[in-house]
């Protein structure tokens, strides 16, 4: 009696369905790989995320950026688009929040600094703590890797946010300063 083949071939049939559902048109446009990225663009990802967000314009001298996006989360925060064309795509994308009355010292921007990879957190100049993370595209970027960055930045965040919470409760319980 030969063996029957229709199984496997059903289930060879199955898998080449089942690869073929993987290249869904939405998955697709996930995987174009982008040079640059718009405003609306990022907005697109951000609400991939489930965080609304709109176009704002840049306030005062002091920022070098060309595009502001004001993200509605727990935390506020920023998406500043740097380098743009002259289609409004932008090749470097700056992700920042700032806690502003923190003040955290040196000591601590360090340790955050030293123990914490692709965030960088500082004192601005009017003693905020702040913290940002860069997004370059110009080597090309996928959706769904700018996508997959924004769970770590707001991980990040809430991190650093706790952080400079318990430093500063630590601070007053001992009458010292925030370290």
């Amino acid at each position: 009696m030969k063996p029957c083949r229709l199984p496997v071939l059903g289930l060879i049939a199955a898998l080449l369905l089942a690869a073929l559902g993987q290249a869904s048109p939405a998955r697709a446009a996930e995987e174009v790989v982008y040079q640059a990225l718009s405003p609306k663009d990022v907005m697109e990802i951000l609400l991939l995320n489930a965080l609304p967000a709109e176009l704002d314009s840049i306030p005062g001298g002091g920022v070098v950026a060309d595009q502001r996006v004001v993200v509605s989360d727990r935390i506020a925060w920023f998406v500043y688009l740097y380098n743009c064309n002259d289609q409004g795509r932008c090749s470097d994308i700056q992700l920042r929040t700032a806690f502003s009355g923190a003040a955290p010292s040196l000591d601590a921007i360090n340790d955050w600094n030293r123990t914490h990879r692709f965030t960088r957190a500082y004192r601005a100049e009017d003693g905020s703590a702040v913290l940002e993370m860069d997004i370059n595209a110009e080597g090309g970027v996928t959706v769904g890797h700018v996508s997959s960055l924004i769970p770590l930045w707001r991980e990040a965040m809430t991190r650093y946010y706790f952080d400079l919470e318990d430093r500063s409760a630590s601070a007053s319980a001992s009458g010292s300063s925030v370290q």
